[in-house]
């Protein structure tokens, strides 16, 4: 009975540990960005902090100063 007792309470414990995906959009990152630019602006400020006014002004003062531009994988 202790052997059965303690074996259930190991898997018990065990489950508050198993991973599950958080990011599981089937979006690539540029998509996704897009489609939060596309969306509503309340979901735009709970995914990323910030208003999307904000974001668009900050995108584009990093272009105009040259910190910002098109990578092998990634695009400004």
């Amino acid at each position: 009975m202790i052997l059965y007792v303690t074996m259930e309470s190991i898997e018990k414990y065990a489950l508050r540990f198993k991973k599950t995906p958080f990011h599981t959009s089937i979006l690539s990152e540029e998509q996704w960005v897009k489609e939060l630019l596309d969306g509503h602006n309340e979901r735009f400020y709970n995914k990323m902090g910030m208003h999307q006014t904000v974001f668009k002004d900050l995108l584009a003062l990093l272009k105009v100063n040259g910190s910002l531009s098109d990578g092998r994988y990634v695009t400004a």
